[in-house]
């Protein structure tokens, strides 16, 4: 495969004098040809010397999965296991496009939910729903439970069961082993009028516990992975919800919105006044209020800051980056004291060195996707009309740009250079055809196949 460089469709950002430097600075076409069979002539001759420039990298695939009509399908690092919406199998297979099992779905009209090293796991559609997990090696049912899907977080499924309560929520919450399906713990999460709710995420926006919020600002925390509880003060007050998010009960209001949220950040708990989820409301009334960190074992938060004008992105490497307006604040998480400022776009994740800038909030030519240089904060690269596949920081980002239909292309970058390859084009066969692992991409297609790219270079 030749490997070239994305069209930015985009201005360049480099001064006047930087351009016409690049622009006269590299061989035309012909001279490139002559010195490639020079420098073929020289390896020849000489062997290669520790000066040999690298390899250039290579990606493989596509590799083509078998589809069976109306299908989903769940990706990981070694595994792609297909749900089949017309004849109620679960099918998985290697990535090399070999089977390795089928088998009966467990629950009618069940959906794949996410898979750890030991299971897959599915749940109904609706409430009152049920679980149940696979074993990932064989496809054999381990488990199946009463309950709609809450959490898998390290070896504990989390389940909500009983009759919704008058703000729409469980009564109670079921932790499970995820091997053997045991239980390991049963909390009552009902709410009343005095109290609010709110859900733990990790950096991954993936759901760890949740906190009940009385009107003195007293939190109870449940961890969802040891089932413990323990109580904060001092948490921050929410913004005003719309009337629509409002439930009212004989007891009194009922807030159903997620506005406050709470981030898992190394061994810091860290309480929003929004959520930091995308597609969750903004506040009504432009009242963001205060961000409030929580240690491990502290009882009050160790700092407070004003949350500004913005939604919370998150963590970003070693720090705190909170969207303010249209720039990125970037946050020391162990005091709460204001670093420095990325500009736009907001940066959504990153390490010591990158970070990972990203808008998706307009329209094709608006989309956004950048990455910063993390120290100085100055942009490396920027590609226009590009979506993010994860959003979750690694060496190499997946990214799709759509054409016209569904006539996608996919590429990616490297984050420590912000050069992007292309990988393939394909027809998708829906809006939410893809998903990513750290090292793969895999497309569902018009024709009902899924596709599987490697988007990290084989060695």
């Amino acid at each position: 495969m030749t490997e070239i460089l994305i069209d930015l469709d985009r201005p360049d950002p480099r001064p006047p004098e930087d351009r016409e430097r690049r622009r006269w600075s590299g061989p035309t076409p012909f001279q490139l040809r002559v010195l490639l069979v020079v420098a073929a002539l020289l390896v020849t001759a000489f062997g290669v010397g520790a000066s040999a420039a690298p390899r250039p990298p290579r990606f493989g695939g596509p590799v083509r999965i078998p589809g069976t009509g109306a299908d989903e399908f769940l990706l990981a690092d070694d595994l792609i296991a297909v749900n089949s919406g017309r004849d109620q199998r679960i099918y998985a297979y290697g990535l090399d496009g070999s089977l390795r099992w089928v088998a009966s779905q467990p629950i009618p009209r069940a959906n794949l939910v996410t898979m750890n090293n030991d299971v897959i796991l599915l749940t109904s559609p609706m409430w009152p729903g049920q679980t149940a997990a696979l074993d990932r090696a064989t496809g054999a049912l381990r488990w199946g439970v009463d309950g709609l899907f809450q959490a898998f977080t390290g070896d504990t499924v989390v389940v909500g069961v009983g009759s919704a309560g008058p703000d729409g929520r469980e009564q109670e919450q079921v932790a499970v082993d995820a091997r053997s399906g045991r239980q390991v713990w049963r909390e009552n999460v009902g709410l009343s009028a005095t109290r609010r709710a709110m859900t733990v995420y990790d950096q991954q926006y993936r759901i760890t516990g949740r906190i009940s919020v009385a009107a003195d600002g007293t939190g109870e925390i449940l961890d969802y992975r040891t089932g413990r509880r323990r109580t904060v003060t001092g948490v921050p007050e929410p913004p005003t919800p719309p009337e629509s998010l409002q439930v009212n009960t004989p007891d009194g209001v009922v807030l159903v919105n997620r506005f406050q949220a709470a981030l898992s950040a190394g061994n810091l708990l860290i309480v929003f006044p929004l959520s930091p989820i995308p597609g969750e409301p903004s506040a009504a009334d432009g009242k963001y209020g205060e961000i409030a960190a929580y240690g491990p074992d502290s009882e009050g938060p160790l700092w407070t800051i004003p949350a500004g004008d913005g939604w919370p992105a998150g963590t970003c490497g070693p720090w705190i980056c909170l969207v303010d307006a249209d720039a990125t604040r970037v946050i020391d998480p162990a005091t709460g004291a204001e670093l420095r400022r990325i500009g736009w776009p907001h940066v959504i994740s990153g390490s010591a060195e990158r970070f990972l800038g990203y808008d998706d909030a307009g329209t094709a030519d608006t989309t956004q996707v950048t990455v910063f240089d993390a120290r100085s904060g100055r942009p490396l690269a920027t590609y226009v009309g590009w979506l993010l596949l994860d959003r979750e920081f690694a060496d190499w980002i997946p990214m799709l740009r759509r054409g016209r239909g569904l006539s996608w292309d996919l590429a990616t970058v490297d984050m420590s250079t912000g050069v992007a390859y292309p990988l393939g084009t394909f027809d998708a066969a829906g809006e939410r055809a893809c998903q990513s692992t750290l090292t793969h991409t895999a497309c569902t297609i018009r024709s009902g196949e899924t596709m599987i790219w490697r988007h990290v270079p084989a060695r």
